[in-house]
């Protein structure tokens, strides 16, 4: 996946990760912001500050965009306020990857 930089060298496109603070899905981050180069908007429960907080770091030094927002993203209220912040934050129809990495969301913990 290529994704053209727009004016001023930042990428428009973001990658919303749900679950982005640790493991997989700050993995995913990472990776993501360095090729294609994709901003991220991540969700994370907080349960690992300083790992949200290290993730920011190096999607900063990839040179992208990175907003992390703190919530229960499994309630229909949860996830409405968290659409109306990314839409906020990145626009309309800039989300170009969509990741589900919350642990145990699945099986309803």
């Amino acid at each position: 996946m290529h994704v053209p930089p727009a004016a001023g060298g930042s990428s428009p496109a973001w990658a919303l990760i749900l679950g982005a603070s640790s493991g997989s899905g700050a993995a995913i981050a990472e990776a993501v912001a360095r090729k294609p180069g994709l901003n991220v908007f991540g969700v994370h429960r907080g349960r690992y500050p300083d790992t949200a907080r290290e993730l920011e770091a190096r999607v900063r030094d990839a040179g992208r965009d990175v907003h992390l927002r703190q919530a229960d993203a499994s309630t229909p209220e949860a996830a409405e306020a968290g659409a109306d912040e990314l839409l906020q934050r990145a626009g309309p129809r800039s989300v170009k990857l969509f990741v589900h990495a919350i642990a145990g969301a699945s099986v309803g913990r």
